[in-house]
């Protein structure tokens, strides 16, 4: 059996270990596939970023006490209208979110503070997606 050593460097210092090279082979390919998830998550996760969902939630509950309100007064609830009714109204809200992303960039990257209601995401500012990614997102929201 061949051995093979290995160091590496962590946040709590080098650790070096001797493996036999198949081990040491399938460790090495499972860290990179690793990567490679890891890598592809991360424009997701800034994208779902871009979106603010926290902002979503007004359109959600509003609409469904809208919903609610109109039970009490006796009116039967056609869930198909309801669940195509809130899609519209989320989409909506997220053409306002991208447009307003797109062209605030140039405002955003002078927010020295950003919060939870001023300075935008800081994805596109920042440059972690492209620009043109929240145009097309706003077109796709606007077709539906």
């Amino acid at each position: 059996m061949r051995l093979e050593s290995v160091s590496q460097v962590g946040p709590f210092g080098s650790i070096h270990c001797t493996l036999p090279l198949h081990t040491l082979r399938i460790v090495m390919a499972r860290e990179h596939r690793r990567g490679k998830l890891f890598q592809m998550a991360r424009p997701i996760a800034a994208f779902l970023r871009l979106t603010r969902p926290i902002f979503l939630l007004g359109g959600v509950v509003l609409y469904a006490l809208g919903g609610q309100v109109a039970r009490y007064q006796g009116v039967e609830i056609d869930w198909e209208v309801y669940l195509l009714g809130q899609l519209a109204i989320t989409a909506v809200q997220l053409v306002g979110q991208y447009v307003n992303e797109y062209f605030d960039v140039e405002t955003d990257r002078l927010a020295a503070h950003r919060t939870l209601f001023s300075g935008g995401s800081g994805v596109l500012s920042a440059g972690v997606l492209p620009r043109r990614v929240a145009l097309i997102a706003a077109l796709v929201c606007g077709a539906i």
